[in-house]
């Protein structure tokens, strides 16, 4: 079915099925999270040279559920869900993938508990990784919770294309530089059982985490694998490694102006004057200049000259 046998997944994908922003601008403004449709990541995952196709949006199955049942061969279902530590709400994201309608109620239900969430996956022999564990998503993470995650998990989001250089491999190297006495001494720390026998030793993943369906398939995990049944054994095997685009304040930007984008053109509402919606579907949309595009340019470059103020020869 594949030409090789390394097969390509992004792992971290979002559709119109994630609701609530974490940005403080987009809560401000309304919009939900993400207005991608599922039938568009495959595609575009597919153009990208994706293997396999996977949607986790955050708490719901909605859209990967619509996508295996049209491509039951290459999509797998996955959920980006969201857990806490129970000793003080620290929130923490897991991505989780392969499971049955049935064991997504269940992990619902278990995710208040970061510790009964990890029994679960672990009993239930999923496939999953930790997404941006250094990134304090409720303002509450610190180095202890980090610790115990070296403990309760073994494989961790190594390229997130939502962060930059620095927050992905500064992890990374933490975790590659891990002794068999590192963890011992977190045992004797925490008194946490680590999720395997050899719990030094991680695997990395990589994933768009795309919200805007900018950057699908351009940070993605490779697994030596045939199909899909290998693919996501090579992932519990932690055989996973990640690579392609990180994240700069361009790129957020970017995100952030396309889902404001796309949640005027959802609402049907004034929010865009003509000028800038015909530039912005130019973006966006791909479509190709015609002489009313090239009459609003013109008029977006005359406006501009008259704002530039010269300098002072002070």
């Amino acid at each position: 079915m594949y030409k090789n046998n390394i097969l390509k997944a992004d792992l971290h994908v979002h559709s119109k099925y994630s609701e609530r922003p974490s940005e403080w601008i987009l809560q401000t403004i309304g919009t939900k999270e993400s207005y991608t449709k599922p039938e568009y990541i495959y595609k575009k995952c597919k153009k990208k040279g994706m293997d396999l196709v996977t949607i986790t949006d955050h708490n719901r199955i909605d859209g990967v559920l619509k996508l295996k049942e049209k491509y039951p061969d290459d999509v797998f279902t996955g959920v980006e869900t969201t857990t806490y530590f129970p000793e003080d709400g620290c929130k923490i994201h897991v991505l989780i993938y392969n499971f049955t309608q049935e064991q997504f109620k269940i992990i619902n239900d278990l995710r208040k508990d970061v510790y009964s969430l990890r029994t679960f996956i672990k009993e239930n022999d999923l496939p999953y990784s930790v997404a941006h564990a250094s990134y304090s998503i409720n303002g509450k993470l610190n180095q202890e919770h980090l610790e115990k995650l070296i403990l309760l998990f073994d494989n961790f989001e190594g390229k997130n294309g939502g962060r930059n250089y620095i927050n992905n491999n500064s992890w990374i190297k933490i975790l590659k530089n891990l002794k068999p006495a590192d963890i011992d001494k977190l045992i004797n720390k925490y008194q946490i059982k680590p999720y395997s026998t050899t719990p030094w030793i991680k695997a990395f993943t990589g994933g768009s985490d795309d919200h805007a369906g900018l950057f699908l398939g351009q940070t993605y995990t490779e697994i030596p694998s045939k199909n899909k049944k290998t693919f996501l054994k090579g992932l519990k095997e932690k055989k996973s490694t990640c690579f392609g685009r990180e994240n700069d304040f361009h790129s957020l930007a970017f995100t952030l102006y396309k889902i404001g984008y796309d949640f005027s053109k959802n609402k049907k509402n004034e929010f865009l004057s003509p000028i800038f919606e015909n530039i912005t579907e130019l973006i966006f949309n791909e479509r190709k200049i015609n002489l009313k595009d090239k009459f609003y340019i013109s008029k977006l470059k005359k406006a501009s000259k008259k704002e530039i103020i010269k300098p002072s020869n002070l």
